[in-house]
């Protein structure tokens, strides 16, 4: 069975077949691992924030890119803002109603393709090939915690997909 989890900004998702038989290997193996799946999602969404902070198109946009900042739980890495700058939405998401701010970005674009929030929309899309192989050794990593003697399972299939529910990336074949 096919387990979904959150991403980043916009609902993108980690798909793994096979979770659920995974999940009861973690299970059992006790709560270590989640410290291990907490700072890798950390570092893939720290890592993109970084990107989109440094891919700012305007004045308003570089004072606001502080506020773009990545967090990683262990059900998923994702990006966001904060109200410091209290500008930073309108920078970065725009307006309906406040001529200083571009164009509100809507509710209906994908993550990583056209359109979404500046600076980080575009982020994402240019680490779109990275972020299976972070997932994929971040998932090591957990199971080198989870699993001192060896894993059990080894991980073969990750997909990324859309807020569309279409996979937009893929990785491996087969199943946990």
């Amino acid at each position: 069975m096919a387990q979904s989890f959150p991403g980043t900004v916009g609902g993108p998702l980690v798909r793994f077949e096979g979770f659920d038989e995974f999940r009861r290997a973690l299970k059992s193996a006790g709560s270590n691992w989640q410290g291990a799946l907490t700072e890798a999602n950390r570092q893939i969404a720290e890592g993109i924030a970084a990107k989109a902070r440094g891919m700012t198109e305007t004045p308003q946009q570089a004072k606001a890119a502080g506020g773009i900042v990545g967090r990683g739980s262990v059900r998923g890495a994702k990006i966001g803002i904060t109200r410091r700058p209290p500008f930073t939405a309108g920078a970065f998401f725009g307006a309906k109603q406040y001529p200083q701010f571009p164009a509100w970005v809507g509710n209906k674009w994908e993550v990583g393709g056209s359109g979404g929030p500046a600076a980080i929309n575009p982020a994402i899309r240019d680490a779109k090939p990275d972020i299976d192989n972070q997932y994929l050794a971040a998932w090591g990593k957990v199971c080198r915690v989870a699993f001192p003697d060896g894993a059990p399972i080894v991980p073969a299939h990750l997909t990324l997909v859309g807020s569309t529910g279409a996979a937009v990336a893929q990785q491996g074949t087969g199943a946990f």
